[in-house]
C-alpha cells in the first residue's frame, strides 16, 4: 500500500458538502495537506445536493481541499447518490477509502471492497448514536476505526463491539504558535471560537459567565468567533455587553487567520461544551499561548491531557459562577495565568504536533498494507425501499438518473443530513446504552475491556 516513486498510496476521503464551519472540516483540510506533503496521493469526494450540500462552499473555506470530485446527488434519491460513489471508486481505484460522516459512502465502500481490494478506514469524530450504528452495521467490513480521543476508543470497543485491533487512536494536531503575543493594556481578553449552538456547545453559558463576571467586578472583553443556529438569540442576549463594549461578535474565520491574529490577541479561551472529541480550537489557542478555561466536557477525563491548575483551569459543566471565579483568579494574577498558559503550550507542542499526527497516519497505512482486508460476516443493511418509481420498475440507475435529469425531477430534502445522510438510523435503545457507557468510561487511568 505504501509505494516508492510514482507508486504512491492513494487515499480517498468521502465527505459531505455542507460546511458546518466546525472542527471536523478543519481536521480533514489539515490532514489532507499533511499527507500530501508526505507523498500520499489524497483525493476527496464531496457530496453535492440540490439545497444544502455545496462543494464550492467547502472548497472556498479550505486551505488544502481547494478542489475535489463532486458526487452529484441533486436528483435526491438514494440509489442515485450511491451510484455516484460507486462510479468514483471504479474510476480512482484507491488503496484506502475513508468515509467521513457520509453513510452512503460507507455502504457503497463496504459493498464494493471485495471487488476492488481497498481498505476501509472510518474516522469517528462524534459520540452520536448514528455513527455507532454505522459501526454495528458495517464493523465487519471496516478495517480500522480511527478515533481522536480515548473515550471514543473505549466506546467503540464496548458499545459497537469491535475488536481492539480494529481501533486506532490518532489525536488531532495543530501547527505551533508563532510565539508572538499581542499585548494590550486594559481588561482581560477572553475568546470563544466554535459553532453557535446549544446542545453541544452550550453557548448560552457565555451569557451567564458575563453576568457572573460583572457581579465580581471583573473587567473583560469577550470576542466571539463563529456562526450557527443560535447566533441571533446569542446576539440578542449579549446586547447589554455589546453596547458597552465588553463583547464583540465576529464572523467565522479561517484557522490561518485565527492562528495569526485572533489567538495571539486573547489571554483566555473559554470552552463551554458538554462533550468534545478534540477540541481542536483548544489546542490551537493553547499553541498560541492562551490559557484554556474549560468546562469538564465529556471525554476530558479519559483523555488525561488537561489537568486543572497545571496546564488549564476546569469548571463543572454549566457552573458559570465557578467559571467566572476561575477567570477572576487569573485576571488578578497575571503570573499564574502566564505559568498555566506556558505549560499548556508546551504540552500541545509535545503531544499534538501536525508532524506527529501525519506520521501516525503513515504508520497506519503501512500496517494496513500487511493485513488482509476484512470481509463482511453479516449482510449489509437493506435500507429503505427504492425511492424512485422508475427504479422500482427495474430500470438501471444510470437510466433513471438520466431521465430525472432530463425532466428536471429533483426531490428537495428538509435538511443536510437527509439530503446526504451523515450516518445510519440508530436502533432501539442504542442511544440510551451509548450515553450510559460514555458516562461509565469517562475516567482517568488505565482501562481494560469489560471493566
Amino acid at each position: 500500500m505504501s509505494r516508492q516513486g510514482s507508486e504512491r498510496t492513494r487515499v480517498l476521503f468521502l465527505t459531505r458538502g455542507w460546511p458546518s464551519r466546525g472542527g471536523t472540516e478543519v481536521w480533514l483540510d489539515t490532514l489532507v495537506g499533511q499527507l500530501r506533503a508526505h507523498g500520499v496521493e489524497v483525493e476527496v469526494g464531496v457530496a453535492e445536493g440540490a439545497r444544502f450540500n455545496d462543494p464550492d462552499e467547502l472548497f472556498a473555506a479550505s486551505r488544502f481541499v481547494r478542489s475535489g470530485h463532486v458526487l452529484d446527488g441533486c436528483s435526491g434519491w438514494r440509489e442515485g447518490r450511491r451510484y455516484r460513489v460507486r462510479r468514483l471508486l471504479e474510476r480512482l481505484r484507491p488503496a484506502v477509502v475513508a468515509p467521513l460522516r457520509l453513510q452512503d459512502g460507507l455502504h457503497v465502500a463496504s459493498r464494493e471492497k471485495a471487488r476492488h481490494g481497498f481498505r476501509i478506514v472510518y474516522p469517528l469524530h462524534e459520540y452520536r448514536a448514528g455513527y455507532f450504528q454505522d459501526l454495528v452495521d458495517y464493523g465487519s467490513w471496516i478495517d480500522r476505526v480511527v478515533v481522536c480521543d480515548e473515550l471514543s476508543r473505549r466506546a467503540v470497543i464496548e458499545v459497537a463491539g469491535l475488536e481492539e485491533s480494529q481501533v486506532t487512536l490518532i489525536t488531532q494536531g495543530v501547527a505551533p504558535g508563532s510565539g508572538r503575543r499581542t499585548a494590550e493594556p486594559g481588561p482581560l481578553r477572553l475568546g470563544y471560537v466554535g459553532r453557535l449552538e446549544e446542545s453541544q456547545k452550550r453557548v448560552s453559558d457565555l451569557v451567564a459567565v458575563c453576568r457572573a463576571l460583572d457581579r465580581r467586578g471583573v473587567k473583560f472583553l469577550l470576542r466571539i468567533v463563529g456562526a450557527g443556529p443560535e447566533e441571533r438569540t446569542l446576539k440578542e442576549n449579549l446586547r447589554p455587553w455589546v453596547e458597552k463594549g465588553s463583547v464583540e461578535m465576529l464572523p467565522w474565520q479561517s484557522p490561518a487567520i485565527l492562528a495569526a491574529e485572533f489567538y495571539p490577541a486573547i489571554d483566555v479561551l473559554v470552552l463551554t461544551s458538554s462533550r468534545e472529541t478534540g477540541p481542536i480550537v483548544a489546542w490551537e489557542a493553547m499553541a498560541a499561548g492562551a490559557l484554556l478555561v474549560t468546562a469538564r466536557y465529556r471525554g476530558l477525563e479519559a483523555a488525561g491531557f488537561l489537568v486543572s491548575g497545571e496546564n488549564c483551569l476546569i469548571y463543572e459543566i454549566g457552573d458559570c459562577d465557578d467559571a467566572a471565579a476561575q477567570i477572576e483568579m487569573v485576571a488578578r494574577d497575571a503570573q499564574l495565568r502566564r505559568r498555566l498558559a506556558a505549560a499548556g503550550r508546551e504540552r500541545v507542542e509535545r503531544e499534538r504536533s501536525l508532524e506527529g499526527v501525519a506520521r501516525s497516519w503513515l504508520t497506519l497505512f503501512e500496517r494496513l498494507r500487511t493485513e488482509p482486508p476484512r470481509q463482511g460476516t453479516r449482510p449489509l443493511p437493506a435500507g429503505e425501499p427504492n425511492g424512485s418509481r422508475l427504479g422500482r420498475m427495474g430500470l438501471p440507475v444510470p437510466v433513471v438518473e438520466g431521465v430525472r435529469r432530463f425532466v428536471g425531477r429533483r426531490f428537495l430534502h428538509a435538511s443536510p443530513g437527509e439530503e446526504w445522510p451523515f450516518h445510519s438510523v440508530p436502533g432501539q435503545n442504542l442511544n440510551e446504552r451509548l450515553q450510559s457507557e460514555l458516562n461509565r468510561l469517562d475516567t482517568r487511568g488505565t482501562w481494560r475491556r469489560g471493566k
